[in-house]
């Protein structure tokens, strides 16, 4: 594996951590509303939470290319669908309130509870291995002549994470103005079509938010 395939993955897993996330958006609304110093603990959380599906994702995209090396291109196919399925169902999810999208005042958490926090929030573990299996797919070595092709995999993911935490940090408050403007325009469209449907308890309960 050359220095330029490392960066040519680090460039796509940097593109699928830039898709927005409950986790990155909540990483986000820490930066804005507790400062650097709380999500620093956050990020480190998503960092960690991130290598580890990493290592078994890129294990298993190994495996397979050593054990049907005459799959790898079905399976680059599916890869493909993948990532385009979970760049869709993303953006689509932001029409959705995310667990904390009411709430503009965070907990205070001990160093250790925001680091757990971090690394729990928003984790789905086989979203989060098919994903990282589906990056490597296309960048995994036939043969393993140069021993240093984990560690460069393992260099390219954390750069791609770090750079993308950055982006979301120095971006917060923009991102968070949009989504909550998008969030809100899907709440008054829901309200719309519930008064439009005619049922008086509907009609009764979302009245006042309506007006």
């Amino acid at each position: 594996m050359t220095i330029e395939t490392a960066a040519l993955y680090a460039a796509l897993a940097f593109a699928t951590f830039l898709i927005p996330s409950g986790r990155m958006l909540e990483f986000a609304k820490w930066h804005c509303q507790r400062g650097l110093k709380a999500s620093l603990s956050i990020a480190l959380g998503i960092i960690v939470v991130r290598a580890v599906f990493f290592a078994a994702g890129f294990g298993a995209a190994m495996a397979f290319v050593h054990a049907m090396p005459d799959g790898r291109a079905l399976a680059a196919v599916a890869a493909c669908v993948f990532l385009a399925l979970f760049a869709v169902r993303r953006l689509a999810a932001l029409r959705r309130p995310s667990p904390l999208a009411g709430n503009d005042n965070l907990p205070a958490k001990s160093l250790a509870a925001r680091l757990w926090f971090g690394i729990r929030f928003d984790t789905r573990p086989a979203g989060e291995f098919l994903m990282a299996a589906a990056t490597a797919i296309f960048f995994v070595p036939s043969t393993l002549s140069w021993p240093l092709t984990p560690e460069l995999f393992l260099v390219a993911h954390a750069a791609a994470s770090l750079l993308a935490l950055i982006v979301y940090a120095v971006f917060a408050r923009t991102l968070l103005s949009r989504v909550n403007r998008r969030l809100d325009r899907s709440r008054q469209e829901r309200i719309a079509r519930l008064l439009r449907s005619g049922l008086p308890s509907v009609s009764a309960r979302f009245r006042q938010d309506a007006a």
